[in-house]
C-alpha cells in the first residue's frame, strides 16, 4: 500500500462511537497532516462515498460504509461459514455465541447469535474487541507471529502488565505459551458484570483467522460442564476451519482454471 494511500485510510479509523464527526482541522490537526494533503484526502475519500460532507464543514462517515457491511453481512464467506456453526453452537450450549475476525492487530466481532439468557454484552458486532481482555483476545493473542507480539508488547507494556499478563517481554511470552498450551481461553467478569466466556482459535490450514467464543451467566457457569463446553468448541472450530479450507481450495481451483 503506497504511503499516501494509507495516510487516506488512516482518517478512517478516527471515527468511532465517541467521535462520529469530524472537521477538516480537527483531522488534520490529529493526523499532522497539511492542509492542502488534508483537505484532499477528505474530498477523495467524499468522492468514494466512503465519508459525507456535512454542512458547516464536518464530515461522518458515507453511503458506501452501509453498503459495505450489507455485503460483509450477507456475502462474506466467513459469515456464511460461521453463521450456521454459531446457531448450532448456540442452540448446542445456550450460550450467546461470538464469531470474531483478525485484521492486522484489530479484533472484531463479527457474528452474534443469541442463546437462552438475555445477555447484555458490551461488545456486539462491528464493535472492536480489547486486546488484552476477555476471551474472545485471549483466543487470538497465543497464536499470533511472535513479530507481532513483540510490536503488541513494545506499544501496550503497561496495559499487558495491568492485565497481569506479564510485567516484562519474557513473562507475557511465557504466559501466552501457557495459554497456547491449554488450547481454550477462560474469562470470568473481564469485560461485563456477572458473565463468563470460553473461547477457541480459528484457523484456515495454519492461518489464524479469529475465534469463536460463547458467552454466559455467573448463574448458569455453576451448573454447566466447562469441559463439555470447550469440546463443543473446539468441535465447532474444527468445523468452521475445514469449511473455509473448502472454500479457499475451490477459489483457487476456478482462479487455476481462468
Amino acid at each position: 500500500m503506497s504511503s499516501s494511500l494509507s495516510k487516506m485510510l488512516s482518517v478512517l479509523e478516527l471515527f468511532d462511537e465517541s467521535t462520529p464527526t469530524w472537521t477538516a482541522d480537527a483531522v488534520c490537526q490529529r493526523l499532522n497532516f497539511s492542509i492542502s494533503s488534508g483537505y484532499r484526502y477528505l474530498r477523495e475519500l467524499c468522492d468514494a462515498g466512503l465519508l459525507a460532507r456535512l454542512t458547516g464543514g464536518v464530515y461522518t462517515l458515507g453511503v458506501r460504509i452501509a453498503e459495505l457491511e450489507y455485503v460483509l453481512r450477507t456475502a462474506d464467506p466467513v459469515a456464511k461459514v460461521g453463521r450456521p456453526v454459531l446457531k448450532g453452537l448456540a442452540s448446542s450450549t445456550g450460550c450467546d455465541a461470538l464469531l470474531s475476525s483478525l485484521h492486522g492487530l484489530h479484533i472484531i466481532n463479527m457474528h452474534h447469535e443469541r442463546g437462552v439468557e438475555d445477555l447484555n454484552l458490551t461488545y456486539v458486532r462491528g464493535r472492536q474487541h480489547p486486546l488484552f481482555r476477555g476471551a474472545v483476545a485471549k483466543a487470538i493473542l497465543p497464536f499470533l507471529r511472535r513479530p507481532q507480539l513483540v510490536k503488541l508488547y513494545a506499544t501496550h507494556a503497561e496495559t499487558i502488565a495491568n492485565e497481569q499478563l506479564g510485567t516484562d517481554w519474557l513473562s507475557f511470552w511465557r504466559t501466552l505459551q501457557t495459554m497456547k498450551q491449554q488450547g481454550f481461553s477462560e474469562s470470568r467478569e473481564e469485560l461485563d458484570p456477572n458473565l463468563h466466556g470460553l473461547g477457541v482459535p480459528v484457523f484456515v490450514a495454519e492461518t489464524l483467522v479469529g475465534s469463536l467464543t460463547i458467552v454466559y451467566s455467573s448463574a448458569r457457569a455453576r451448573v454447566l460442564s466447562r469441559d463439555g463446553l470447550v469440546e463443543q468448541l473446539q468441535a465447532a472450530s474444527r468445523e468452521m476451519s475445514k469449511a473455509l479450507e473448502e472454500i479457499t481450495t475451490a477459489e483457487n481451483d476456478d482462479a487455476t482454471q481462468v
